[in-house]
């Protein structure tokens, strides 16, 4: 493969993401709902030196991470929780301060994050648990201005900006028209976290992932995975993953990743009879799938990540190793 200089880089989105909004208002004072506890501003949002060693309190005061809010979120929760009133705090890098003077009554404790704004994870995960939850208190966590027209955006992603086009015959064969990246080359990227999910190009534009639909081959659950009979040529299974939109519940849209993928006869795969498919998947979320399904699920509406001979125009595809992406329309 030839590396080609300037080439324009991608945004690998590995946490959560959202299309780049226009107008940076972070300051927002009409916004609808409970007013803001904890204040996040990127230091080159406003000018106003936003920092992580802020308590947060206010705009003038804002914290400049989200991590640093997640910090304070679970050190002003138990005091919350403890109090029928929303007492006078200052907080800062060392210690929580709380006085007795009480505001008005308040049981709701809002993250807000500037509006129009990109909050970047720097590369290290946003980890909410339990810690960041009590009883009686609702946490809310928003952009500034209360709308989904002026929407904060939360950027986990690292730049791609070492793609290679696919012509030795080696990592992408008949590949004509598609680039690879090696995940080797995104600094700081866990093993855990490969193949990627989502791919950005530019700030506004998700490539679409390589997929199937779940029905094609009239899959049948097992206690481990599927297992079906099909004629059709096969696809690579081994880095997929499969998704239930709104198939267990209205309101979840549960993912397993394929453990692995086996044919019988293989003899057959060639000839065009039929092959019979083994699929065993993660055993962990398959188990955890079952249990909230209240029996073996139904076929996944999607299969993703699948290694097919081609790619079409605007997806991408991705194992533990390289990303690959066929651009729609020219690149760079």
């Amino acid at each position: 493969m030839q590396r080609l200089p300037g080439i324009a880089s991608l945004l690998l989105v590995l946490g959560m993401a959202a299309a780049a909004a226009a107008a940076i208002t972070p300051h927002d004072t009409h916004a609808q709902g409970p007013p803001c506890t904890i204040h996040v501003s990127p230091a080159t949002v406003d000018g106003t030196g936003s920092n992580d060693s802020a308590d947060g309190l206010s705009w003038g005061r804002a914290v400049a991470s989200v991590h640093r809010a997640a910090d304070i979120l679970q050190t002003l929760l138990p005091i919350y929780a403890s109090q029928s009133s929303k007492p006078n705090l200052q907080v800062n890098a060392e210690q929580t301060r709380a006085s007795a003077s009480a505001a008005a009554p308040s049981s709701t404790l809002v993250v807000c994050l500037a509006a129009g704004a990109v909050h970047s994870l720097g590369g290290r995960p946003l980890v909410l648990d339990r810690r960041h939850s009590a009883e009686g208190v609702r946490v809310v966590w928003r952009s500034a201005a209360g709308t989904e027209a002026s929407p904060a955006v939360i950027n986990g992603g690292a730049r791609l900006d070492k793609w290679i086009r696919c012509n030795d015959g080696v990592h992408c064969p008949g590949w004509e028209g598609v680039w690879v990246h090696f995940l080797s080359d995104i600094a700081g990227l866990p093993a855990a976290m490969t193949p990627p999910r989502q791919l950005w190009i530019g700030n506004s534009t998700r490539a679409t992932r390589s997929f199937i639909e779940g029905g094609v081959w009239g899959m049948s659950p097992t206690k481990t995975g599927y297992t079906a009979t099909t004629a059709t040529a096969l696809p690579n299974l081994a880095m997929g993953e499969m998704r239930w939109p709104r198939q267990i519940r209205n309101w979840i849209e549960p993912r397993c990743v394929i453990n692995s993928s086996t044919t019988a006869p293989a003899a057959n795969i060639s000839s065009g009879s039929s092959v019979t498919i083994t699929i065993v998947m993660e055993p962990a979320c398959w188990q955890q799938l079952i249990a909230r399904h209240g029996g073996l699920p139904p076929a996944p509406t999607y299969i993703e990540n699948v290694m097919e001979s081609t790619l079409g125009e605007g997806e991408f595809v991705a194992n533990s190793q390289y990303l690959f992406y066929r651009p729609a329309g020219d690149f760079p």
